[in-house]
């Protein structure tokens, strides 16, 4: 019994190499510094939410989110909130219209500022990941 061949082309994803950015976010906020004595700690998380890629441009977005602990001038301990978007871009000419991409984002270092009326938060992101070009192949021939 001869068998016929399924198909006669696929499509393989290979790598096409490591990118990396770094994006600085701020956020400013309406919460007033009266009464805050100093900044104990920052925390932020932020993650991705938008990525369009075009001819040697990924351009990618998504939202930080921070927490700050406070010392107030009585001495008690404060915990306030804020987020913000942030948007990056990565230059590169190995990006084709046909690339596809695999992205990650990580807090380098984040910061409140509480010297100023309003309270306001800074933080600087990496953005990094692989690129991926599909390549077709012949198979299952003759």
């Amino acid at each position: 019994m001869a068998t016929e061949p399924v198909f006669e082309s696929l499509k393989l994803s290979k790598n096409g190499g490591k990118i990396e950015t770094s994006v600085k976010a701020e956020c400013k906020t309406d919460i007033p510094t009266d009464g805050i004595d100093k900044v104990i700690g920052v925390f932020a998380v932020a993650n991705l939410t938008d990525k369009e890629t075009s001819e040697g441009v990924i351009k990618c977005g998504g939202k930080i989110v921070y927490q700050v602990f406070c010392q107030a001038e009585t001495g008690e301990l404060k915990k306030y909130e804020s987020s913000c978007e942030y948007a990056g871009t990565i230059n590169d000419d190995r990006i084709k219209e046909d690339t596809s991409s695999s992205l990650e984002v990580k807090v380098l270092k984040a910061e409140a500022d509480a010297n100023g009326t309003k309270l306001a938060f800074s933080a600087i992101l990496s953005i990094s990941g692989e690129l991926f070009r599909a390549d077709e192949i012949a198979v299952l021939k003759g």
